[in-house]
């Protein structure tokens, strides 16, 4: 990966929890998925105190993120209501802030992730997705909702 891709992706996930407003531990932070940006981004709200559920299509992925700090995940392929399995780990509050990488008509199940008053931070969007929503100029904006 060049240097320039690395500094652009690390500063996307680093910019976005920089700028959410920190709650104090055990709010939950969901990073979706396990590459890189998400990686990451579980490094560093474990690093500034967060309980770090991570999501991904596989079940290795899911260990080595809950090797780096991550305490649960949860594979959404095998749960493909994973916003459920979110909800449960969270006794049924949802997190406070959650990071989608990955965009489309997954924006859904984040919504129901996240608990009443919490925030999402849009930071990817990957080619090809489309959604109900207009995302993009949240993502350009480095809007949450």
């Amino acid at each position: 990966m060049s240097t320039e891709r690395q500094t652009s992706k690390d500063a996307v996930s680093e910019n976005a929890l920089s700028t959410t407003p920190q709650r104090p531990a055990p709010a939950a932070q969901d990073a979706t998925g396990s590459g890189g940006v998400s990686i990451f981004a579980a490094q560093i709200a474990t690093a500034l105190g967060a309980n770090v559920i991570a999501t991904s299509s596989k079940d290795e992925n899911l260990q080595a993120v809950k090797a780096l700090g991550a305490v649960a995940g949860v594979n959404y392929r095998t749960h493909p209501e994973w916003a459920e399995e979110v909800l449960k780990l969270t006794d049924g509050k949802g997190v406070d802030l959650l990071l989608d990488v990955a965009g489309g008509d997954g924006i859904n199940q984040s919504i129901a992730a996240t608990k009443a008053g919490g925030r999402i931070a849009q930071i990817g969007f990957l080619t090809g997705q489309t959604s109900a929503l207009n995302l993009m100029p949240m993502i350009f904006r480095q809007t949450t909702f």
